[in-house]
């Protein structure tokens, strides 16, 4: 690729030093202006990922994660319950989602405690990332199968997209900065 850049460029080609001029077919059929070829730029998508990091401090600390397995980014990796939206939204459009009737709280509502944001662009999509942070009694609540509670301690046994595995590393460096 460095060759190309260098060699074949795009308005003055340096044909008569190039060790491959035999057997290039540019040179070869005198299309040498005809590359190279720019390639049509396929159009970001932004994709709205609202993750919600569900935990108890109960001892021992727990979280709520599931394991995605639809073909999609990061597939089989481990990640916290997502509500994936069209635009962005708030607190109480992310509260009236379908997640939270699929959620049983057998008592009262989480309590909210704050929210990150975060940005990422991968090949053809921009990811625009929150994390809500809520504390649950997870005595008190029941998880569709899809979820599951994992002992905080135990969280880095699992693999995480980057982006929440950095997450998960300032959250858990801030919560024993806190005790």
């Amino acid at each position: 690729m460095d060759f190309g850049a260098i060699q074949c460029t795009p308005s003055h080609p340096n044909c008569s030093v190039c060790p491959f001029c035999e057997c290039c077919k540019a040179h070869l059929t005198d299309n040498v202006d005809g590359f190279p070829v720019k390639q049509k730029k396929v159009p970001l998508k932004t994709r709205y990922l609202n993750f919600l990091i569900l935990y108890s401090n109960q001892q021992p600390a727990t979280v709520v994660l599931n394991q995605r397995i639809n073909k999609d980014i990061w597939k089989n990796l481990y990640e916290f319950p997502l509500i994936e939206t069209d635009k962005k939204i708030n607190d109480s459009q992310l509260m009236q989602s379908d997640f939270w009737s699929s959620l049983s709280l057998l008592t009262e509502e989480p309590d909210f405690l704050s929210v990150v944001r975060k940005a990422q662009k991968l090949t053809h999509r921009s990811l625009q990332v929150s994390f809500t942070f809520a504390s649950i009694d997870s005595q008190k609540i029941l998880l569709p199968s899809k979820y599951f509670l994992i002992n905080v301690e135990d969280i880095h046994q699992k693999p995480f997209p980057i982006m929440l595995s950095k997450l998960i590393e300032e959250w858990l460096n801030h919560e024993q900065h806190s005790k």
